[in-house]
């Protein structure tokens, strides 16, 4: 295949470097044929302009709502790549983690963004972590938003009205997701790579 998509990582942080480099040299390793390029957004702390390499790492600092929706879309406002990717600063992607999700989300010409299943390393265990299907829908996404509303009604990244991300968009938006059975990322959080590029958020 040519002509792959160009893929943005941002990576928001918050006070840990050690972390943070293994999260943005396994984005930077990635075996994917396409250009991959990565954003680091400082949220309330000192930003590292050492990690900065030109076009391939920007470095910058959350400029709009503190907490991790805030720097997710500071770093969004600054890619002009055709997809999004998110990780977190815990998070270590395996080598294949992209090229997985791009080639699912371009398997599925009407999906808005791909996901994948994970590893969790705890105390030298690791516990895997599967989506359990290889598509969302959009009634999928409005359940599991529903329940996490019931569930924890006062989450919020910042006190007041809090802003949110492309996740919360996608909700509202009809085409499924694409999807990867098999643990995609390591250590942390999912793996979620956006198509979305209308819109940074809703607030904020």
């Amino acid at each position: 295949m040519t002509g792959w998509p160009s893929v943005g990582v941002v990576l928001p942080t918050h006070d840990r470097p050690g972390p943070l480099r293994t999260a943005l040299a396994a984005v930077l390793a990635q075996d994917y044929p396409g250009q991959v390029s990565a954003v680091v957004v400082y949220d309330r702390a000192e930003p590292d302009l050492g990690l900065a390499d030109g076009d391939r790492v920007r470095v910058a600092v959350n400029a709009r709502t503190p907490g991790l929706a805030g720097a997710r879309n500071t770093g969004i406002g600054l890619l002009d790549t055709d997809l999004v990717a998110f990780c977190d600063d815990d998070d270590e992607w395996l080598p294949g983690k992209l090229l997985a999700q791009v080639e699912a989300l371009l398997a599925r010409p009407g999906a808005e963004f791909a996901t994948c299943g994970i590893t969790v390393e705890n105390a030298g265990t690791v516990h895997p972590r599967l989506a359990g299907r290889d598509e969302v829908t959009h009634a999928d996404l409005v359940r599991s938003r529903s329940a996490d509303r019931r569930h924890r009604p006062g989450r919020r990244d910042h006190p007041g009205q809090p802003e949110r991300g492309l996740g919360s968009g996608a909700a509202r938006r009809a085409p499924p997701s694409a999807g990867q059975r098999r643990p995609a990322a390591g250590p942390g959080g999912v793996g979620r790579l956006f198509s979305l590029r209308a819109g940074v958020a809703d607030q904020g």
